[in-house]
């Protein structure tokens, strides 16, 4: 969901910036809209599948590194899935804003954690709800977990304005995800999609 929610969202540029971009596939498929498409991932073969795919990678470790470009480099920068995973999301996000040029976009998509049958599992049956499906790591390698308003904020102490929230929901969800306004939004999808804009002199 969040590959095509950014297949439809992200606008042409010049130069675009996939944070934590795996193998590459949405980077390359939206590669007819960038003269550049570039890509930073801590996995060295999925780096090289993501090169053979027509990225310019770099290996970067977003635990301990910061993003290896100069301040303004790129119109548009994606972070799907990422945020949840490293150890300080707010300084993640502030290198994304440094190495966005004014009025930049950012896409950051990530689970939302009041999605209702996480609720439930809390709720009703006292167990933390699983937000990741990948059986390596506890959670999936999830060790943070954000509501739209936790994102919103996130983004906007980071210098970004103009922010509007998707809902990523499928199956029965997808209805009133999509129908009931904010609160179905925050209730029946299971995952965020966030486009911020960088201010400028942020």
């Amino acid at each position: 969901m969040r590959q095509e929610r950014a297949l439809e969202a992200v606008s042409p540029g010049a130069t675009l910036l996939d944070v934590g971009c795996g193998r590459g596939a949405v980077a390359a498929a939206l590669s007819t809209r960038f003269e550049e498409v570039h890509g930073v991932d801590a996995d060295e073969q999925m780096l090289e599948e993501a090169a053979r795919r027509g990225l310019k990678t770099r290996r970067v470790d977003l635990n301990t590194e910061s993003l290896p470009y100069e301040d303004a480099s790129f119109d548009t920068v994606l972070c799907l899935e990422v945020i949840e995973h490293v150890v300080e999301p707010s300084a993640l996000v502030r290198e994304i804003s440094r190495v966005l040029r004014p009025t930049g976009r950012l896409y950051v998509s990530t689970p939302n954690i009041r999605f209702v049958r996480f609720l439930w599992k809390l709720v009703a049956r006292g167990r933390f709800p699983a937000t990741s499906s990948d059986p390596e790591g506890w959670q999936g390698g999830h060790i943070h977990f954000f509501t739209f308003a936790d994102l919103e904020d996130l983004v906007r102490l980071a210098g970004f304005r103009r922010v509007l929230h998707h809902g990523l929901a499928a199956g029965p969800y997808a209805w009133p995800a999509r129908r009931l306004g904010s609160v179905g939004r925050e209730f029946f999808a299971v995952g965020i999609f966030t486009e911020a804009e960088r201010a400028d002199g942020a």
